[in-house]
């Protein structure tokens, strides 16, 4: 439900201005599977507090302000580090 507004937007409405830079390069680089990539590294990145919500009403506040807790270098290892992306990606593109 809120994910749709990162692949409407292309993350470029919350993300911070170092981490849109490095959206555009990867996504000009690698095509649609950036778009994926970095929405599972945001879910990755804030696993721990996604999965402790305790109702819907909490999980959307979170989900509001998931940006405050993502860093440039975090989002990028979360991202391209998944052993499991990979198989989904085809899976999807293939």
């Amino acid at each position: 439900m809120y994910a749709s507004q990162w692949f409407l937007t292309i993350f470029t409405i919350n993300l911070k201005t170092e981490c849109i830079v490095r959206f555009l390069d990867c996504f000009f680089l690698d095509g649609f599977k950036t778009i994926y990539k970095f929405g599972l590294g945001i879910l990755k990145i804030n696993e721990e507090k996604i999965l402790s919500s305790k109702n819907f009403d909490e999980l959307m506040t979170l989900m509001k302000n998931i940006y405050d807790y993502i860093s440039l270098e975090d989002l990028m290892t979360k991202s391209y580090t998944f052993s499991h992306i990979r198989k989904q990606l085809e899976v999807i593109f293939l």
